[in-house]
């Protein structure tokens, strides 16, 4: 259904997107909701509440191909 849909919406839309690229897109997004985050140190900061968090944050990054 989801690959469909994204089949679909790149078809009609004439995004020049692959499938890969927008399930990667999804998976950081539902990654990003499980990332909890617990006050920093600075007074404008925040750091990953726990392992999990971390793990959750470490994907995205790698989803998004983004280096931390």
């Amino acid at each position: 259904m989801l690959l469909t849909a994204a089949s679909r919406s790149g078809i009609l839309l004439s995004f020049p997107l692959s499938q890969e690229a927008i399930f990667r897109v999804v998976a950081a997004v539902l990654h990003i909701g499980n990332i909890d985050f617990a006050k920093g140190k600075e007074v404008d900061s925040s750091v990953p509440k726990d392992d999990q968090s971390k793990f959750h944050l470490k994907t995205t990054a790698e989803l998004l191909m983004y280096n931390i």
